[in-house]
């Protein structure tokens, strides 16, 4: 008499302990996964708060700067700026709950504002126009730089000069786009305008900014307490390297508190044209804040508007975080 088996045969009995791993490997797989997706949550989430938290100490640190430059106003009699001044000095790195902060205040007249190039109605400006391209020949770059950047500015599609460029230059590149026809909203726009590349941008872009017009709707002028050198033989054909370093030294110890005492040792040709546009006073500011908390650096520009009662306000703002 054969024996009757019991329980399933052997092959159904191999194929349901397969089945049983395979259940347990795809749930492990999928626990792993997901709490791999709640890890990078949180981790994304904890970036998110500190990034933040570095935005919002870095909001504070711009206005602590608005403070002094409100107090630096209200000290003086007689307005005027120099790089001897309480806003010209780095901030160094202070503590803050989980990093550091620390940053620096540039004074933005030290520098030509390409905006000046154009008047309020988008029409070439002849002295600012000049000033430009002696700087440009200061810096041993191309004139026809000179003709390009107006051309980006201007209301009008007709070529300045011989480097001019409008609209059917740019259409034609790959990709193809359009001159501004206004205002630079930041210098970096350099990099767009004809026959200017990396180098080029990287000799120009300490002497130059891009700077809004005043509230009168007049250009800005350049502060000879704290102009860059370039800037400063820039002047006029006239002014000499030996008289642009001499500008400097005095400036270091007795800044000009008023235009008088700077037109009393500026050649005559440089008083004559340079009347209205510079200046011993600064209203725009750009503050660079670093935030650095944990393994985040937030880095944040603002570059600030001082007004005729000291008061600081934002006119624009830019972040980079790594």
């Amino acid at each position: 008499m054969i024996p009757l088996r019991s329980g399933p045969p052997p092959r159904q009995r191999g194929i349901a302990a397969i089945t049983a791993i395979l259940v347990v490997t795809i749930a492990t797989v999928l626990a792993v996964e997901l709490l791999w997706e709640l890890n990078l949550d949180v981790r994304q989430t904890q970036n998110l708060l500190v990034r933040d938290s570095a935005t919002q100490i870095a909001l504070g640190a711009e206005v602590w700067v608005g403070d002094i430059l409100k107090r630096d106003f209200e000290d003086q009699d007689i307005p005027y700026d120099h790089l001897g001044e309480d806003w010209a000095r780095d901030i160094p790195p202070l503590p803050v709950d989980g990093g550091t902060v620390d940053g620096a205040l540039e004074d933005m007249q030290s520098r030509f504002n390409l905006n000046n190039l154009v008047d309020k109605l988008g029409r070439k400006d002849p002295p600012q126009f000049d000033l430009f391209l002696r700087l440009l020949e200061v810096l041993e770059l191309s004139p026809d730089i000179a003709d390009a950047v107006v051309d980006w500015l201007d209301s009008n599609q007709l070529p300045e000069g011989i480097g001019g460029a409008e609209d059917d230059i740019y259409t034609l590149r790959d990709p193809p786009y359009r001159t501004a026809n206004y205002f630079f909203q930041s210098a970096t726009e350099l990099l767009a305008v004809d026959g200017i590349d990396a180098e080029i941008f990287r000799i120009l872009e300490p002497h130059v900014t891009a700077l809004p017009l005043t509230a009168t709707g007049d250009p800005t002028r350049i502060n000879i307490n704290t102009a860059t050198p370039a800037v400063l033989q820039a002047l006029d054909d006239s002014v000499t390297t030996a008289e642009v370093e001499q500008w400097i030294q005095d400036r270091v110890g007795s800044p000009y508190e008023e235009m008088q005492a700077f037109w009393d040792v500026a050649p005559d040709d440089v008083e004559q044209n340079m009347q209205n546009l510079l200046d011993v006073g600064t209203n725009f500011f750009q503050l660079k804040v670093i935030a650095s908390l944990g393994t985040t650096q937030l880095s944040m520009y603002s570059l600030l508007e001082r007004d005729a009662t000291g008061v600081s306000r934002t006119r624009r703002r830019t972040y980079d975080a790594y």
